[in-house]
């Protein structure tokens, strides 16, 4: 039996189409902003991680010459394959998540690179930011505002991650 919710059904029918398009519109700003606000706590957090690196010059060159940066976004692709994306253009993920995976060059000497990667995910839940590091080895609730060093608890956990997976203690 068919049990009919009378109000519900009222207040759909005065929908319009109107009504749908303004609330689609609405919610593509309410994408726009998350995404961007995503991005720029990104950029922050590898900013914040850039500087605490104390590195011996702001890039290294390449086996070209190439200036290239110590620290790096990269997205994998649909391939499964690392490809470079610049954090301010990496997009969300059907859950409004923003994953990326952060590249540290841990030997400029070879001029080719050696890069270790973390995968990082930010996201927004009850209007407070999180971050999971290492695929949630390391999961952080971010601070609101521009608090100085916001992220040292992730920059913190990065470089621990990092720094653990170059020890192999089968080679001790």
């Amino acid at each position: 039996m068919l049990v009919r919710n009378q109000e519900s059904m009222e207040k759909g029918m005065s929908i319009t189409y109107s009504d749908i398009r303004s609330q689609h519109k609405l919610l593509q700003e309410k994408y726009k902003a998350r995404k961007e606000l995503l991005q720029s706590d990104a950029q922050d957090l590898m900013k914040e991680y850039y500087e605490s690196l104390d590195l011996p010059a702001s890039s290294w060159k390449d086996k070209e010459g190439v200036e290239q940066p110590y620290v790096r976004s990269c997205i994998i692709n649909q391939q499964g394959d690392l490809e470079y994306r610049p954090a301010h253009v990496v997009q969300l993920d059907e859950d409004y998540r923003l994953n990326f995976q952060m590249g540290t060059m841990v030997n400029d000497t070879l001029c080719v690179g050696d890069w270790y990667y973390v995968a990082i995910s930010l996201w927004y839940e009850n209007s407070l930011l999180h971050v999971s590091v290492a695929n949630g080895a390391h999961e952080f609730t971010i601070p609101k505002g521009t608090v100085t060093d916001r992220f040292f608890e992730v920059t913190s956990a990065i470089k621990t991650v990092i720094h653990t997976g170059l020890d192999d203690p089968e080679l001790d």
